[in-house]
């Protein structure tokens, strides 16, 4: 992650970020070491599109999505792309969807948008749905 941190520091006009999260990757070590009071340029200015690919529910991915949206000041879109091997139930993968909705943003018109990999049908006969 400390990579990431001197990218995206050196990115002055960054549009977009895809990130892939990897299962044993520690999110948390680098990005809580950021200061507040060095100012990274594209979140201010450029950053338009996060994209988190294979997201797992991890606190620690929670607090990097806390992180992004807490600094990008003029981000349209954050996608989080769903692991396709999440074991996690419907009611805990809403709570969470709710959790990361009410984190405090400086962008007044980010969207936050949840993607599956592998959606569940809805009833028995979703395969005859038009």
């Amino acid at each position: 992650m400390q990579v990431v941190m001197l990218l995206l520091k050196n990115s002055n006009n960054l549009k977009v970020l895809n990130l892939f999260s990897y299962a044993n990757l520690d999110w948390d070590e680098n990005w809580k070491m950021h200061d507040h009071s060095d100012s990274i340029v594209c979140f201010e200015s450029s950053l338009k599109l996060i994209k988190l690919t294979d997201f797992k529910y991890d606190k620690n991915e929670m607090e990097l999505l806390r992180f992004f949206l807490k600094i990008s000041q003029i981000l349209g879109k954050l996608i989080i792309v769903l692991a396709d091997y999440v074991d996690i139930s419907e009611e805990a993968s809403k709570k969470t969807s709710n959790e990361v909705f009410m984190f405090p943003r400086t962008s007044l018109h980010v969207v936050v948008t949840f993607l599956d990999v592998n959606p569940k049908p809805r009833s028995c006969y979703w395969y005859n749905m038009v």
